[in-house]
């Protein structure tokens, strides 16, 4: 079923992968590799860009 979420994260969990803590509750074990492949791709994605570093040098320049 297109409704099913068995298997995804909560939105809870999300927004704390989001913001690089623990995705489960704190007594729960370490996250799975799964979890670490998202932060990667997350901070991969998120980081600033050529484009935005020349804006940002040119900033300071003004």
């Amino acid at each position: 079923m297109a409704d099913e979420h068995h298997g995804w994260p909560t939105e809870d969990a999300t927004e704390r992968l989001l913001r690089g803590e623990h995705s489960g509750p704190a007594a729960a074990p370490a996250d799975p590799p799964e979890a670490a492949a998202l932060r990667s791709a997350l901070a991969t994605l998120t980081a600033p860009g050529p484009a935005e570093e020349a804006a940002a040098r040119e900033e300071e320049a003004v």
